[in-house]
C-alpha cells in the first residue's frame, strides 16, 4: 500500500506494490518517483516509476507507456508492465546498470566510437517507429552504455509524455534531430539544444548551431554532413534551413550504417585530438610572418654591422596576413553621463551586474512571489524565485509571467544564462530601455524578443551573434513545467553576459 508524502511524491508504506519490492529510490522529480525494485515472481531487478493519480498527465502517460510496452527490441529498454493502484500509476521497466552518454562524453570521442553509438541509437529509434511509437525527447541520460559496451535507449514515449516533445512539436522530426544531437555530443562534447546532463551547449554562430567542424579538428566530412542533415529535421531549432534534412529515421540509420560498414575507415586507437583547422592555419601564418621578420632583422644587422654612427636601424615592412573586415559594432549604449559605456567594459564580454529585480505579472496581481526575486541572481544556486502554482501550463490562461531585471543603465547584451526549475519551460527573453509599468498589459508584446526556447531544460544559455542594447531584461515564461501539485516555473540562477 502507498501513502502521499508531504512533498507530493508517492511513497510506499510497506515497500511493496503487488509482487514488486521497492528497494531504493533513485530519482524524485515532477514526473513522480523512480525506484530500483525487485520482481519477486520473476526474480529480477526492475525500475519502477510511480506517478500520483492527482497528476493531470496520468491519462496521457498511461497511453504513452502502454504504447512503449509494445516495443520489443534488445536496443531499447523495455517497458514491462503498466498498471494502476488507488494512489499511483505504476510503470515497470527493465533495470539497466551502466553509464549514460552524459557520463561518458567528458571529452570528444574518436569518430569510430561516435558512429557506433549513434548508429545504435538510430537503429533503436527505427525499431520504436516500426512498432508505431516514438521517443520524442532524446537526451544524454536516455542512452545507457553498460560495462561490457552494450548500448541501450530508454525513456521512449514516457519522457515526452512527462515533459513534452522536444525540440519542436513533431515527435518523428524530434527523433531524427535527437540522433543528430547524439552524434554532435560524441564528436564535440556538446549538446545541440543547450547545457544538459553535464554537457555544454552547442554555441550558436550567426543564428545557427555551430557544426562539428567549427568546434573540433579533423571531423570526417561524412560525419559533418550526417550531423547537419539530422539537425536540419527541426530547422527552427538548428537554423539549418539550407540543409537537405533526412526524411525519416530509416534514411538516417541507413546513412550511418553505410558509413560504418562500407565508408571511411576510423582508427580509434590512433585518434589524437588536434587544433581546429582554422587555428592550425593561423599558427602557420603566424610562424611564416615571424620567420620573415627574423630574416629581415638578420639581414639588416649584417648590413649595418661596423657602422656605429648609424643609430636609426631600418625596420623592414612585413605584409601582415589579410584579415577580412569585421561587421561594424553596434552603437554605444546611452546610460552614463557622457552617453558611453565604461571604457574598461567596451569590448570584453563579462557577467553584467544586476542592480535589482522584480516579479512581473501584468495579467494577474502584478507580481508573482515578489519577496523571492533576489534569489534568482544571488550566489546561492539552491535558492530560487518561483512563480505562483497554476492549474494549467499556460498560467491559468494568462499570456505569461516573469521577472524584470534592471542592469542600472543600458548595456550591450550578448547572452542570458538561466538555471530553471523543472524541465519543459517555454521561455522568452525580451528587452526594454524603459521601465515597465507593473499592470501595463500591452507593452509586453511590443518588446523585442532577444531569444527564446520551447521546452527548455533546467539549464540553458540563450545567445545571439550580435549584441543588443537594453537596460531592462524580461525573463518571460509562456508555459510552465509540472511540479508536484500544479504547474510552476522558477529561476535558481540568472547571468546576463555582455559589456
Amino acid at each position: 500500500c502507498l501513502m502521499q508524502a508531504t512533498d507530493g511524491q508517492v511513497a510506499p508504506t510497506d515497500r511493496h506494490i503487488g509482487r514488486y519490492r521497492l528497494d531504493d529510490i533513485v530519482a524524485g522529480d515532477a514526473g513522480g518517483s523512480v525506484w530500483r525494485a525487485f520482481d519477486t515472481t520473476l526474480n529480477r531487478t526492475v525500475a519502477i516509476r510511480l506517478v500520483p493519480v492527482t497528476d493531470p498527465r496520468v491519462a496521457t502517460l498511461r497511453a504513452a507507456a502502454t504504447s512503449a510496452a509494445a516495443v520489443v527490441d534488445r536496443l531499447v529498454v523495455q517497458v514491462l508492465d503498466v498498471f494502476d493502484t488507488e494512489e499511483a500509476l505504476v510503470i515497470v521497466s527493465e533495470w539497466v546498470d551502466g553509464l549514460t552518454l552524459g557520463d561518458l562524453t567528458r571529452s570528444s570521442m574518436p569518430p569510430g566510437r561516435s558512429v557506433r553509438i549513434t548508429r545504435t541509437v538510430a537503429d533503436a529509434i527505427a525499431a520504436i517507429h516500426a512498432a508505431g511509437a516514438n521517443h520524442g525527447r532524446i537526451t544524454p541520460s536516455c542512452i545507457v552504455i553498460s560495462d561490457d559496451g552494450e548500448i541501450r535507449l530508454r525513456g521512449h514515449g514516457v519522457n515526452a509524455a512527462l515533459w513534452g516533445v522536444a525540440p519542436g512539436n513533431d515527435p518523428n522530426a524530434a527523433d531524427v534531430f535527437g540522433v543528430g544531437a547524439v552524434l554532435m555530443a560524441c564528436l564535440t562534447n556538446r549538446w545541440a539544444t543547450g547545457p544538459i546532463d553535464g554537457l555544454r551547449g552547442t554555441p550558436i554562430i550567426g543564428g545557427v548551431l555551430a557544426s562539428p567542424s567549427q568546434l573540433i579538428a579533423d571531423v570526417p566530412s561524412e560525419l559533418e554532413s550526417i550531423t547537419c542533415r539530422a539537425l536540419a529535421a527541426v530547422p527552427q531549432r538548428s537554423g539549418f534551413t539550407g540543409q537537405a534534412a533526412f526524411s525519416d529515421i530509416n534514411a538516417l540509420a541507413g546513412e550511418l550504417a553505410l558509413v560504418e560498414d562500407h565508408g571511411i575507415s576510423f582508427d580509434d586507437a590512433h585518434h589524437v585530438p588536434q587544433r581546429p583547422r582554422i587555428v592550425r592555419r593561423l599558427v602557420a601564418i603566424s610562424a611564416a610572418v615571424v620567420a620573415i621578420v627574423l630574416v629581415g632583422i638578420v639581414g639588416i644587422s649584417m648590413i649595418t654591422l661596423g657602422q656605429p654612427n648609424d643609430r636609426a636601424a631600418v625596420v623592414p615592412k612585413v605584409a601582415a596576413p589579410e584579415v577580412k573586415p569585421q561587421a561594424a559594432a553596434p552603437p554605444a549604449a546611452v546610460g552614463s553621463e557622457d552617453g558611453q559605456l565604461p571604457a574598461a567594459a567596451q569590448t570584453v564580454e563579462r557577467a553584467l551586474p544586476i542592480v535589482s529585480a522584480r516579479a512581473y505579472d501584468p495579467f494577474g496581481d502584478g507580481a508573482d512571489n515578489s519577496t523571492q526575486v533576489d534569489n534568482a541572481f544571488d550566489s546561492n544556486t539552491l535558492s530560487a524565485w518561483n512563480t505562483n502554482t497554476y492549474k494549467t501550463a499556460h498560467p491559468d490562461g494568462k499570456p505569461g509571467v516573469g521577472l524584470v531585471l534592471d542592469l542600472g543603465q543600458q548595456r550591450h547584451i550578448n547572452a542570458v544564462e538561466l538555471g530553471l526549475l523543472g524541465n519543459g519551460t517555454d521561455v522568452q527573453i525580451r528587452l526594454s530601455n524603459e521601465r515597465l509599468a507593473p499592470t501595463d498589459r500591452k507593452i509586453i508584446n511590443r518588446l523585442p524578443i532577444f531569444a527564446g526556447a520551447i521546452g527548455a531544460p533546467s539549464a540553458i544559455s540563450l545567445r545571439e551573434p550580435r549584441p543588443q542594447t537594453a537596460r531592462y531584461v524580461v525573463v518571460w515564461f509562456t508555459s510552465l513545467p509540472w511540479k508536484v501539485a500544479g504547474y510552476q516555473g522558477g529561476i535558481s540562477n540568472v547571468s546576463i553576459r555582455g559589456f
